[in-house]
């Protein structure tokens, strides 16, 4: 069953400067403008970035550990890059960046070519390169829900309604990096399918715990295994019920 669930869009990716240092000014930086398919872990080299979707980056050097944090913003797709702190940061009119990206191979590489940056470094660092998909949002999804419907079925034999609540679950997976998933809470283990229309892995079978009495709340633990081997787990707690629609 396909109900209203929530879908939480993702946040675009930006880049990360290894800059210089000590330049001075307080980089401020609002992210606005979002889209869907590069937030996650992304790797070219010794370079490993993560890009939350909520609008922050980090990124580290594997070799030497130089570290950057920042936000970012877009405009069509062009990606303006602030450096917010990290050993390896620019600042002042150095804290700014701005870059074409260009996605390709079904969501799983990216490239930057520089519009403008005084940031010597993090040009070095970003500009004509590809990065590669390692995890969508660095393994740490956060568009997963769990939630209850009630379903409005006939009246008994005495008029009374005959309402039954179920839990469905489901978790996004646009570049399909996800190999595994499982719900468990109520007493129920069940696992997710993966529905290559809506790109979304869905909980179809015994934890939806179906009941007449719904007690809140609900918790629930789903465990996520990463076609390159990595697990997380998310907990999700169920405190309503929406009408079945």
């Amino acid at each position: 069953m396909r109900k209203n669930a929530i879908n939480v869009v993702l946040g675009v990716f930006v880049a990360v400067a290894f800059g210089l240092a000590g330049c001075g000014g307080d980089g401020g930086f609002t992210p606005s403008t979002k889209t869907a398919n590069v937030v996650g872990t992304w790797k070219t080299g010794t370079l490993t970035i993560t890009i939350a979707s909520n609008g922050s980056y980090t990124t580290v050097d594997n070799v030497n550990g130089v570290n950057v944090t920042g936000t970012y913003t877009t405009n069509g797709n062009q990606l303006i890059l602030n450096d917010t702190g990290g050993t390896g940061s620019c600042t002042g009119n150095q804290a700014t960046g701005t870059y074409t990206y260009t996605v390709a191979g079904g969501g799983t590489t990216f490239a930057l070519t520089k519009i403008s940056d005084s940031c010597t470094n993090r040009e070095k660092a970003l500009n004509g390169l590809t990065f590669i998909l390692v995890t969508s949002d660095g393994g740490n999804v956060t568009n997963a829900e769990v939630f209850m419907l009630r379903m409005n079925n006939n009246p008994d034999v005495n008029g009374t309604p005959d309402y039954k609540y179920f839990v469905e679950s489901y978790i996004d997976d646009p570049n399909h990096v996800i190999s595994s998933a499982s719900l468990t809470g109520m007493g129920n283990t069940s696992a997710y399918a993966y529905n290559s229309s809506t790109k979304k892995w869905w909980d179809d079978s015994g934890s939806r715990y179906s009941t007449k009495s719904p007690v809140f709340p609900m918790n629930y633990t789903i465990f996520i295994t990463y076609k390159d081997g990595h697990n997380s787990t998310l907990a999700r707690t169920v405190s309503s019920w929406s009408i079945a629609q």
